[in-house]
């Protein structure tokens, strides 16, 4: 499924991916003014995070919920994005001037927070746990965030930080998890806390993996795309979006990961 607001910004349409057929039609508040972004977290009982040009941050429900009335975010800053955790109960939202917050998407209530000494984070990124959160910037820092406990204070410890990069990170993912080694088994079996997985990281021109525990570059300039930006995900690809001239064409490669080659090209 996909979501996208109308011309007017009055409503938000979510369809089917395959067919485009309308699925639910959600109203904007007058209030809202107009949609700035959307992000739809595609599930059973799922959400749709509309942002406000005025200001206000809202969750509408969908499915057996639909109709219920928007979820009101309590943040105190115009986001550049937002992410959804991998069991949608939480929302990573990042602000223009490093603002990074974190929301319970039931009750819209502010878990924790931090500030990233960056203009602004373009990209985040939660591991397949849900108690990592990697974060990337126009100032080329890549950070890992551990989510606290319920009952912990509202800050996001600051857990990792990767070397600054020459270009600003415009994508960013968790790789899926490998098997534990008996190390790790033996320290989880007494109490030490889990490490971050690797990262997928992504800037305008190289796509690198990188090992958070150890601060090491696993894997360096996996595609570098001819005049564009690039996008890494966390599923052991990642996806290059090349320009062309003057913006008159653009071609889509899925790099492998595993061997660098080109998966799939779409003109």
């Amino acid at each position: 499924r996909y979501a996208t607001a109308s011309r007017d910004g009055t409503t938000v349409v979510v369809a089917d991916g395959a067919t485009g057929d309308e699925l639910e039609l959600i109203e904007i508040p007058v209030d809202c003014a107009a949609v700035y972004f959307l992000n739809l977290l595609d599930r059973a009982d799922g959400l749709v995070h509309v942002s406000c040009v005025t200001g206000r941050q809202l969750l509408f429900p969908l499915g057996a919920q639909g109709g219920a009335p928007p979820i009101e975010l309590a943040i105190r800053f115009p986001p550049a994005g937002s992410w959804f955790s991998p069991d949608g109960s939480l929302m990573a939202l990042s602000g223009f001037a490093g603002e990074l917050a974190l929301v319970d998407t039931r009750t819209g209530a502010l878990v924790a927070g931090a500030q990233m000494p960056s203009e602004r984070i373009y990209s985040s990124a939660f591991d397949a746990t849900g108690r990592f959160l990697a974060t990337g910037g126009d100032n080329g820092i890549v950070a890992v965030w551990e989510i606290p406990e319920p009952d912990a204070p509202p800050l996001l410890a600051r857990v990792a930080e990767l070397p600054g990069l020459e270009e600003g990170v415009v994508g960013i993912g968790f790789l899926p998890p490998e098997e534990p080694t008996e190390e790790e088994l033996a320290s989880a079996s007494v109490g030490f806390p889990p490490a971050p997985g690797r990262l997928v990281v992504g800037t305008a021109s190289a796509v690198s993996i990188w090992d958070p525990a150890q601060r090491t570059v696993i894997a360096e300039s996996i595609g570098v795309p001819d005049d564009g930006y690039l996008v890494a995900d966390g599923d052991r690809r990642a996806v290059v979006a090349r320009t062309g001239p003057g913006h008159a064409s653009s071609v889509l490669r899925v790099l492998s990961i595993a061997d660098r080659s080109t998966l799939r090209t779409i003109d």
